[in-house]
C-alpha cells in the first residue's frame, strides 16, 4: 500500500507543479504574484489530495471494501491524505501572512510544529484518555443501563477541553 500511495501522490504532485509553472505568470500580475515555492507546493498539493470518502463509498457500493484490493486502496488513500495534509500545512506555512504590509513572515517549521503537536495529542488521547474512558464505561450501571450524571458531565467537559487544546 505504501508504494501505491507514493505513486498516487507523486505523479499528481509533479503534474500540479508543472501546471503551476505554466499558469503562475498567466493568473497573476507582477504586483500580486505569489512566490514560486508557495505556489508550486500549493498547486501540487491541490492536485494530489484524494477524495477519501468518495473512494470509501464507491468501494462499499461495489462490495470491494473488505476485499484485499479494497483494503489496499483504502490504506493507500489514507496515507495519501495524511501526506497531502502535511504538505498543505507546509504550503500554508510557506505562504504565511507575510509580505508587504501583511506582518511578519511565518517559518516553514510551523507545519512541523502542527504535525508534531497533532501527533502528541493523538498519543495522549490513546494512552491516557482512552483507558480513563474505559474505566468510566465500566462504572456505568449495567443492570438498568444508566450512567451517572457526573460521568456524562466529565465526558462532555473532556470533549470541550480536547476541542480547546486542538484549537491552540
Amino acid at each position: 500500500a505504501f508504494g501505491i500511495a507514493v505513486a498516487g501522490i507523486t505523479l499528481p504532485f509533479l503534474g500540479g507543479v508543472g501546471v503551476a509553472f505554466v499558469i503562475r505568470n498567466t493568473l497573476y500580475t507582477a504586483a500580486d504574484r505569489p512566490g514560486y515555492a508557495e505556489f508550486l507546493v500549493f498547486m501540487g498539493v491541490a492536485l494530489s489530495i484524494t477524495a477519501f470518502p468518495v473512494l470509501a463509498r464507491i468501494l462499499a457500493e461495489l462490495k470491494l471494501l473488505t476485499t484485499q484490493i479494497g483494503e489496499t486502496a483504502m490504506a493507500a488513500a489514507a496515507f495519501n491524505d495524511v501526506a497531502a495534509w502535511i504538505l498543505l500545512a507546509l504550503a500554508v506555512a510557506l505562504a504565511g501572512n507575510g509580505g508587504e504590509g501583511g506582518g511578519e513572515k511565518k517559518s516553514p517549521l510551523v507545519s512541523l510544529w502542527v504535525l508534531l503537536s497533532g501527533l502528541g495529542f493523538v498519543v495522549f488521547m490513546l494512552t491516557v484518555i482512552r483507558p480513563g474512558m474505559k474505566w468510566v464505561a465500566k462504572r456505568g450501571s449495567p443492570e438498568n443501563d444508566v450512567v451517572r450524571e457526573s460521568y456524562v458531565c466529565l465526558t462532555l467537559a473532556g470533549v470541550m477541553v480536547s476541542g480547546f487544546a486542538t484549537d491552540l
